[in-house]
C-alpha cells in the first residue's frame, strides 16, 4: 500500500460513512480507511483542500463547524502546503489542460500536482477530473475507496 492524499470527496465520504453504514460505498470506504490506517496512522490532505472544506463549512448553516474543523479535525491530518515544485507542476498541468479546454479548477489542479510531486496516491470518489491529468501524460496514481 502506498501513502495517499485524500481529496474532498473522500474526506466527506469518511465523515458520512458511519451514518450510512448500510450503503455499500460506505462499507467499502470504511474498510479501505481501516486498512490504510493500519499502515499510515494519519491521513494526508492538501492545504488547498483544507481551504476548500473550510469554505464549504463557512457557507453552511452550522456556525461552529469551521472552528471544529480547525481545532478537532485538521490537526489529525498531515497537511501538505504548496512549495515551488508543487506550484510549478500545478501551472504545467493547468497549461496542458487549458490547451485542450479541459481545465479542472485550481484546487483539483493543485491536489493533482501535490500527489504527483510527493509520489502519493490520490484517493478520490470522483476521478473524472483527474483522469484528464493522466490523459495528458502526468504520472498520477488514483484510487477510489468507495469500491473494493
Amino acid at each position: 500500500m502506498l501513502k495517499a492524499i485524500v481529496d474532498t470527496s473522500t474526506y466527506l465520504d469518511i465523515r458520512r460513512a458511519t451514518k450510512n453504514s448500510r450503503a455499500l460505498w460506505a462499507q467499502c470506504t470504511l474498510k479501505n480507511l481501516l486498512a490504510y490506517r493500519a499502515v499510515f496512522p494519519n491521513l494526508t490532505i492538501s492545504a488547498l483542500k483544507a481551504y476548500e472544506i473550510l469554505d464549504g463549512l463557512y457557507r453552511g448553516p452550522a456556525l461552529s463547524a469551521p472552528h471544529e474543523f480547525l481545532v478537532k479535525v485538521l490537526p489529525s491530518y498531515e497537511v501538505i502546503y504548496p512549495d515551488e515544485q508543487i506550484i510549478a507542476l500545478g501551472a504545467e498541468i493547468n497549461a496542458a489542460l487549458a490547451s485542450s479546454r479541459l481545465t479542472i479548477g485550481l484546487a483539483d489542479t493543485m491536489i493533482a500536482a501535490t500527489a504527483i510531486a510527493r509520489k502519493l496516491t490520490l484517493v478520490n470518489a470522483n476521478s473524472k477530473h483527474f483522469f484528464r491529468v493522466k490523459a495528458h501524460g502526468f504520472p498520477i496514481t488514483l484510487e477510489n475507496w468507495r469500491v473494493d
